[in-house]
């Protein structure tokens, strides 16, 4: 599920999954970044910096998407991820679709859906990338010490909303990270106060 975002400062910008590859997170040219971290700082962000300064109106439309969101991961089971499948070419994962233990078969589809996905690998974020403009309308990313790309507010709650979801077809029978589920949580949980 790629998003194509409109850039206050950059044109159009691509975002969110890169075809079925939903263990990093795309925004624009900046280095990739793992959905588990892009989650914990997108929701973080949100919570902490956004959503406190919305208008009554837009905060009543997030608030039931919020609601939802956490109502659609809460049954999920969570992604048993050992690593073993990690950074293995398409040519040494597809012989042991015969072989792996059924217990393995969610990695080894996962990891092979990462490695056919022409993509780099995620970077780690030491520090979040996420910077709010003044009026909490506008959301920065923020590589090397400078913003690259300013999208709407409306625009990141989206692109964290199907990040969260999973997609459009949601995260299905394999599950989602631990990071997701606490996300949609933290979401729904500051339209409570």
């Amino acid at each position: 599920m790629t998003m194509i975002i409109k850039s206050i400062d950059n044109g159009e910008i691509e975002t969110g999954f890169w075809g079925p590859d939903t263990a990093k997170v795309q925004l624009g040219e900046l280095p990739l970044m793992s959905t588990q971290q892009f989650v914990g700082y997108a929701a973080l962000t949100l919570a902490e910096e956004v959503i406190p300064k919305l208008d009554p109106v837009t905060k009543n439309e997030w608030a039931q998407a919020a609601e939802h969101l956490r109502d659609s991961v809460a049954e999920l089971p969570l992604r048993n991820t050992t690593g073993k499948y990690f950074m293995q070419s398409p040519d040494d994962l597809l012989p042991q679709l015969d072989t792996a233990p059924a217990e393995d078969q969610a990695e080894l589809y996962e990891s092979l859906a990462a490695a056919v996905v022409p993509t780099d690998e995620a970077v780690y974020y030491e520090k979040n990338p996420f910077h709010v403009q003044a009026d909490g309308q506008r959301v920065g990313f923020l590589h090397e010490g400078e913003i690259r790309h300013i999208v709407s507010a409306d625009d990141f709650y989206t692109l964290t909303y199907q990040v969260i979801h999973g997609g459009l077809m949601g995260w299905g029978d394999h599950g989602t990270y631990p990071e997701v589920k606490d996300g949609a949580v933290l979401l729904n949980s500051v339209f409570q106060d």
